[in-house]
């Protein structure tokens, strides 16, 4: 086994960062976590070492940045000398093996199977097994690439952000009439409006009184408990439940704000969400509410307003759109 430091005037390390560097790769502190180099034959030994920046292995099977110093070794593979250096980036992980946590250093072997495909296995300082890779096939990706992706035009392509927008009801909010669409408050009475069979195609569930002062649990076991009955009653299958909320900026309608979102998306068109200032608002703007065929709605002094993706806005303040 030879000493990759062997005869040279700068370490190991040192050597990797260096052509990592003119390869196109840039590793700031936490991510240079290479130690020392070792090859045989195509081979490639190494000790990583997880660095202060980094923070500690907490949380992690392996540490990110202690498993991607791993790699940096690659520099020192024999099979590939003399060819010009190519940026690749991970594109696939084939048989990821976890044997045990808590590793801040590692000894590394590293085998290739072809320059685009590499095998991992590490051990502790011990030679107690950590964890293996079975193969990593990496991709090459141009430099103008990366440096095109971090620009405005990826910007404009892919980042979104929520706003949300006001809109028109096909009845206005002020409309004084209040129209007779039954209230719900338990379980019982969601089953009492089936057996009933006068839903008028909608029921409303108010939380604006029991939200004053009451806990996430407590709102979100009375909503889940209307939430299901609602789901196991056949003769609603066609109507929709309105869950009327204060403004989810409290935490403990956010709570039920999410779970009527899940259940939005397991069952469409089965849930309207109306955050709104004035409960008698919104039960008067309730026809046009669910004319519109919006799954959430936020009522704010007569403005009605729904959530939109738009363009995000970039870092400087400009719109990225």
């Amino acid at each position: 086994m030879e000493n990759a430091e062997k005869g040279a005037g700068e370490s190991a390390a040192e050597r990797a960062y260096r052509e990592l560097e003119e390869t196109g790769y840039g590793y700031g502190p936490a991510f240079r976590g290479l130690s020392r180099v070792w090859t045989r034959g195509e081979e490639v030994f190494a000790e990583v070492v997880l660095p202060d920046e980094a923070g500690g292995p907490d949380g992690f099977g392996v540490h990110p940045a202690l498993i991607d110093a791993c790699f940096h070794a690659g520099v020192f593979r024999t099979d590939t000398a003399g060819q010009e250096q190519k940026l690749v980036l991970p594109f696939a992980w084939n048989d990821v093996r976890i044997f045990a946590v808590g590793a801040t250093a590692l000894r590394v072997h590293l085998s290739f199977d072809g320059p685009d495909v590499v095998s991992l296995r590490v051990a502790d300082t011990a030679g107690v097994p950590i964890a293996s890779v079975g193969a990593v096939i990496a991709r090459p990706v141009a430099t103008e690439q990366l440096r095109a992706g971090a620009g405005s035009d990826w910007s404009r392509d892919v980042l979104f952000g929520l706003e949300w927008t006001e809109v028109a009801l096909s009845q206005p909010v002020s409309t004084p009439a209040i129209p007779a669409i039954p209230v719900v408050q338990s379980a019982a009475d969601v089953t009492a409006l089936a057996v009933s069979g006068s839903t008028e195609g909608a029921a409303t569930a108010d939380l604006t009184a029991r939200a004053g002062g009451a806990g996430a649990q407590e709102l979100t076991a009375w909503t889940l408990s209307l939430v299901q009955a609602w789901l196991t009653e056949p003769a609603l299958e066609e109507s929709r439940l309105v869950v009327v909320t204060p403004s989810p900026a409290d935490p403990a309608v956010a709570a039920v704000w999410g779970l009527v979102r899940t259940a939005q998306a397991e069952h469409p068109d089965r849930f309207v969400l109306v955050a709104t200032d004035d409960r008698d608002t919104a039960r008067q703007a309730l026809p046009g509410i669910l004319a519109s065929g919006e799954p959430q709605l936020a009522l704010r002094e007569k403005a009605v307003l729904v959530p939109r993706l738009v363009r995000a806005v970039s870092a400087g303040g400009a719109d990225a759109g």
